[in-house]
């Protein structure tokens, strides 16, 4: 794509109006199949200027859903079980303004995943699996380069006893070569060699058990499941000559709460010993319909030298409380609330909500965010944002719908607005939006747009179709 047009630069936070000019994108996607075990492909993504994608909407038009473009090159093999990956990365930051970094380029990195058998190991049986990774990271200049080794290896089994207690165990040992050079002020003291070579050793255990229970009714099956988990671990000696490159943005949920290391990434281990309980509750309807609750905690036995940063809600020995709430009413109503509460007065630490109502010809849905800052991760303060959106058939090929997204945070006020007129045909269908964004006039996306997508089934489409389930037909 191609166009000259002017745009408005963010210069020392200042907005500076840039006169017109070529500008442009390129995307590139390619798939080779090379036999019936490995496959390779490249994935190419270049903006001219911060501001293109986000000014011409090519992120819902699946250019990039990301404020960071992704060029790949890259080559699997999938056998069995067993998985491995080559590939080299570059990026594009587009993010405007003091949001920008210096994104390293990935050259190269390689994955290999061993899986085996269930029931496979002899004596023990359970099953071992065995993972090993290099990551070569390069910036420009004088920034931070790193190459990191790392093999690890485990064994798991599944155990149900006679009464219904499902235990879950895993033992896991892991080996870390690190090699950082030109590293970063925050790392290196005064009068140190800037480049390092440092090795890691690690091992732990992990035992998961849980208890379901059920209780049948006439129209629905009641259930409730204590789960609770051992994990032990030593205390390793924190090295700042590690560089930590893929584990700043941690926090803690329900997708996480159980596992042996909340870290994400390599970089960052969780040792020390813990232990970690929640429980399960549920109606679930034999039509379909459904309420679910989950509410959990963890305990760390030591409580010094704890390796997390503050508003992760892992930071303090006993960690924060974490839970989800969802349900579904025959398929017209549906709820998904993840919450993180302070251990110690039970204030909220983060809040999310999903909601979703159908009446036919109208749709209502709403999303709501509230969560505080976490250390490490670049965001100081505190969001708190709310998006809506309504859509009501007219007819049966005919769709109007709106929505808005408004900040509530301390910089608050309307951010989006938008209007739309969608036809939705046998062959044909197209789409009229008129759209307001209201955000800085440097970010590319402070405009008014009017938008007219056009589609030819089974050729080409710019949105997938919206056509109600009980209105379609063969």
């Amino acid at each position: 794509g191609v166009t000259y047009s002017a745009r408005t630069e963010d210069t020392s936070g200042n907005d500076v109006f840039e006169e017109e000019e070529l500008r442009g994108h390129v995307v590139a996607k390619g798939l080779w199949n090379m036999n019936d075990k490995w496959r390779s492909g490249l994935n190419i993504e270049w903006a001219s200027d911060d501001q293109y994608t986000r000014q011409y909407d090519f992120d819902e038009l699946g250019f990039s859903n990301d404020d960071v473009l992704e060029n790949e090159i890259y080559a699997e093999r999938f056998s069995g079980r067993n998985y491995a990956v080559a590939r080299i990365l570059a990026f594009q930051d587009i993010r405007v303004g003091e949001s920008r970094e210096d994104q390293p380029e990935v050259l190269p990195e390689i994955i290999a995943s061993f899986k085996g058998e269930p029931g496979a190991v002899p004596l023990i049986k359970g099953s071992w699996n065995v993972d090993t990774s290099f990551l070569g990271l390069q910036r420009e200049g004088s920034q931070q380069d790193m190459n990191r080794f790392s093999l690890s290896g485990g064994w798991s089994r599944r155990l149900v006893s006679d009464y219904g207690l499902l235990t879950n165990v895993q033992a896991n040992v892991r080996g870390d070569v690190y090699n950082t050079r030109d590293k970063n002020a925050i790392t290196a003291n005064l009068g140190q060699n800037d480049s390092s070579s440092e090795t890691r050793f690690f091992s732990n255990a992990h035992i998961q058990s849980s208890y379901p229970m059920a209780k049948q009714f006439e129209t629905m099956q009641a259930t409730i499941e204590p789960v609770v988990s051992l994990t032990v671990a030593p205390n390793i000696r924190t090295n700042n000559d590690i560089p930590n490159e893929d584990s700043q943005d941690v926090q803690i949920d329900t997708s996480n709460l159980f596992e042996p290391n909340r870290f994400p990434g390599l970089d960052r281990i969780e040792d020390q010993s813990r232990v970690t309980y929640g429980l399960r509750t549920g109606l679930y309807g034999y039509g379909g319909s459904y309420g679910d609750i989950f509410v959990g905690q963890s305990y760390r036995l030591d409580e010094d030298n704890n390796p997390f940063p503050s508003g992760s809600g892992l930071d303090t020995q006993d960690s924060d409380i974490v839970g989800q709430i969802t349900g579904n009413y025959e398929g017209k109503y549906s709820l998904n609330y993840r919450f993180q509460l302070d251990n110690e007065d039970m204030s909220p630490q983060r809040h999310e909500v999903d909601a979703f109502a159908n009446w036919r010809k109208l749709q209502l849905s709403t999303r709501y965010l509230f969560a505080k800052a976490v250390d490490g991760t670049g965001i100081t303060g505190s969001r708190e944002q709310i998006q809506g959106t309504a859509a009501y058939y007219v007819a049966d090929d005919w769709r109007v719908h709106t929505g808005a997204t408004q900040d509530l945070g301390e910089d608050s006020g309307l951010r989006k607005a938008y209007v739309g007129l969608d036809y939705y045909g046998q062959c044909v269908s197209f789409a009229l939006t008129a759209q307001r964004n209201y955000t800085d006039d440097s970010s590319g996306d402070s405009d008014t747009e009017i938008l007219f997508r056009i589609g030819l089934k089974n050729i080409g489409e710019f949105v997938s179709s919206g056509l109600r389930p009980d209105t379609t037909t063969e």
